[in-house]
């Protein structure tokens, strides 16, 4: 089994936890448990540098589903509206007449 990972532009996959983008690992092959033909030869994961990664799966696709959903994709809801505070007049104003 062989392991590689395999680069990305950056901002393709959502930020971890730690705030850091994961790694693509691209698995060849079977371990010697894996002799039934069902495991693909090809796998795929994503792994961060803080230790949190996805199982391997058949595609990329299901890694990504896995990882969770990328942030910079998600619509960006709109801040909560800021109402201005009216400053009171410091100075009096002086009346006309009297």
């Amino acid at each position: 089994m062989i392991q590689k990972q395999v680069r990305h532009p950056a901002g393709t996959f959502s930020l971890c936890a730690c705030a850091y983008e994961p790694r693509h690992i691209l698995v060849l092959g079977r371990t010697a448990r894996e002799t039934s033909s069902d495991t693909p030869t090809e796998r795929h994961m994503l792994e961060c540098r803080c230790g949190r990664s996805t199982a391997m799966h058949s595609s990329l696709l299901k890694a990504e589903a896995e990882w969770g959903p990328v942030m910079s994709q998600r619509p960006l809801t709109l801040p909560a509206p800021v109402v201005p505070l009216r400053r009171r007049s410091s100075r009096k104003e002086a009346r006309h007449g009297g």
